[in-house]
């Protein structure tokens, strides 16, 4: 049986393979029900396959595909704020071109603001990775119902990029 063509919550047909997370899911993979996620929305499910194993093969760490894109936004900590630009960005995080004197753990605020769209308000951001002129942040919590126009988005611009 081949993987699930669509994600339960969204209805996308591009879920992937997930990281059994515990002894649980390894015990449910001895009968064929393996975990999935999706890249647009990041739902996570469960689904049988029959006869399918898979095996664990090491690749990108990142639970979401990335988005090359070039978004305004603003970037906020402590009393400054700065102008940058998103380069590639998923559900889960982003890459902002800019240059800011913030060390990995720091905690941000983001403004992304996509052409022809509401400005999307990142409340916490977490800095994962520092490098001259980019820092790569983890999104945390999302000013309330951000988080649902943020995975519309991806969804929009992912169909885009793949068409």
């Amino acid at each position: 049986m081949a993987e699930p063509t669509t994600c339960p919550k969204c209805e996308s047909d591009r879920v992937r393979r997930s990281s059994r997370r515990d002894v649980f899911e390894r015990l449910l993979s001895l009968v064929y029900v393996y975990p999935f996620r999706c890249p647009n929305c990041n739902h996570r499910f469960r689904s049988m396959h029959w006869g399918q194993r898979y095996r664990q093969i090491p690749v990108d760490q990142r639970a979401f595909e990335r988005i090359t894109v070039k978004i305004p936004c603003v970037i906020r900590w402590k009393d400054h704020a700065q102008d940058g630009a998103v380069r590639n960005f998923s559900a889960a995080g982003c890459r902002i071109e800019v240059d800011a004197p913030l060390a990995t753990g720091d905690v941000v605020q983001v403004e992304l603001r996509p052409e022809n769209e509401l400005p999307i308000a990142v409340d916490v951001a977490e800095v994962r990775a520092v490098r001259p002129g980019a820092l790569g942040l983890r999104f945390v919590t999302f000013h309330p119902g951000h988080e649902d126009r943020l995975q519309d988005l991806v969804v929009k611009l992912s169909v885009a990029s793949s068409a």
